[in-house]
């Protein structure tokens, strides 16, 4: 009997725990334009918190990003905050989102390299994938993580949702993407019924 009500009480306190913590706010859906910081350098956003100091290594981030149901297709370029319409590097990238957990963690890989500015030909080194992790604060949307190069040091980044649509370039992509899709199942062979 005593093992009993132990049980009983340990599974009480799981329950009553769970329920009075705060859910994580997550969106139905992330496709839209975010801006902020690319952060170059030696460190790492960690499980304790931001061990960086956005400072004179930091660049202006443009990212665009388009969801359908867990797939996710998008750009990003970064450039000196000074000249944010002037691209140093414009990647096209991809992920999925987690089946339980969409929100808490998910990466973005590099499907090509769009627009290369950095005069050496470097693109194809300077990044490989990114870790994104989703939040809400003060009323803005915010992704931000670590980002990796094909070899070498990477850093961090953060940016804020700043409008709920994308670019010309990225719709351009989804539109040559939806055209595939279409001339691909139209040469697909007719079932019999």
């Amino acid at each position: 009997m005593k093992c009993k009500k132990s049980f009983f009480l340990l599974i009480s306190v799981a329950l009553l725990s769970n329920a009075t913590r705060a859910p994580q706010p997550s969106p139905q859906n992330i496709t839209g334009t975010w801006e902020g910081l690319y952060g170059v350098g030696k460190y790492y956003l960690t499980g304790r918190g931001v061990n960086y100091h956005w400072g004179k290594d930091s660049f202006y981030l443009h990212m665009e990003l388009h969801q359908t149901d867990r797939k996710i297709v998008g750009l990003f370029y970064y450039s000196p905050i000074r000249h944010p319409d002037r691209p140093i590097v414009m990647y096209q990238v991809s992920g999925l989102l987690d089946k339980k957990n969409p929100f808490a963690f998910f990466r973005l890989a590099m499907d090509g390299i769009m627009e290369d500015n950095t005069g050496s030909r470097l693109a194809e080194q300077l990044f490989r994938y990114m870790e994104a992790i989703y939040t809400q604060s003060d009323g803005s949307e915010v992704l931000y993580g670590n980002w990796y190069p094909a070899q070498g040091t990477g850093g961090v980044y953060w940016v804020k949702r700043v409008s709920t649509s994308v670019g010309p370039r990225l719709q351009t992509i989804l539109d040559k993407k939806k055209m595939a899709a279409t001339s691909r199942q139209g040469q697909m062979p007719a079932r019999k019924v």
